[in-house]
């Protein structure tokens, strides 16, 4: 949990330790592009178990699972995502929450939304507090049935479905995706979008806790100046 504590002798902390936030910084952004090669490497893997005539009518697949090194402001985007991921799923001691960075790698590979995955699996298992064992299920994909090796190849396995499966074969929206996913559910959209809503939210607000920070950074150093 972040807590922003302005008092005597606490701004003084708060700048003594930009330093080593900075450092972390750029040690996840490293972090991030090697993550994100390693879950484009499983994607494509994915591809090449999928049978030629699937194939086929996905010729754009292997172009849409490029794996790409992003900038440093794309970068800084993406550590919110991280950030806000693992907020929310820690409130509900989530056994997915070291997973966080999977889930948003996975979502730029597939241009999917970053909360999309996580949310379902927040209506599905109760962010994987519920799920049958051992098939690190926690999406409810095939009734709940479908084994995976661990959570991070579910999560690649239902992006890549969702993407190819779902929004490609032309459900463009929640309740379309739903419609299918959930067998027909009208509730199903509803319950996702407002766990999306909870991730968006927990962004927003820890931009604007480091806007915040550079701020007071910004205003020390023109002081000492």
């Amino acid at each position: 949990m972040i807590y922003l504590f302005i008092g005597a002798g606490s701004s003084r902390n708060l700048f003594r330790g930009r330093r080593h936030f900075f450092l972390r910084y750029w040690l996840r952004i490293f972090s991030l592009n090697m993550k994100n090669i390693l879950i484009g490497f499983v994607l494509i893997v994915l591809v090449g178990l999928i049978p030629k005539t699937t194939f086929a009518e996905e010729a754009d697949a292997s172009a849409q699972l490029k794996t790409t090194v992003y900038s440093a402001d794309e970068q800084s985007d993406a550590q919110y995502k991280v950030a806000a991921i693992k907020k929310v799923l820690s409130r509900y001691n989530s056994p997915l929450v070291n997973e966080a960075e999977t889930f948003v790698v996975t979502a730029r590979a597939l241009n999917l939304d970053p909360y999309l995955l996580p949310s379902i699996a927040g209506v599905e298992s109760g962010f994987g507090a519920r799920y049958i064992k051992p098939t690190h299920n926690v999406f409810g994909y095939g009734v709940g049935r479908i084994p995976f090796d661990n959570f991070a190849d579910g999560i690649a396995r239902v992006g890549y479905a969702l993407r190819f499966k779902y929004i490609n074969k032309g459900a463009e929206n929640l309740a379309q995706i739903g419609h299918r996913y959930a067998g027909g559910s009208t509730t199903w959209a509803p319950k996702v979008q407002n766990y999306i809503n909870a991730f968006e939210r927990e962004e927003k607000k820890l931009k604007t806790f480091f806007e915040l920070i550079k701020i007071l950074s910004y205003t020390r150093r023109s002081v000492m100046l």
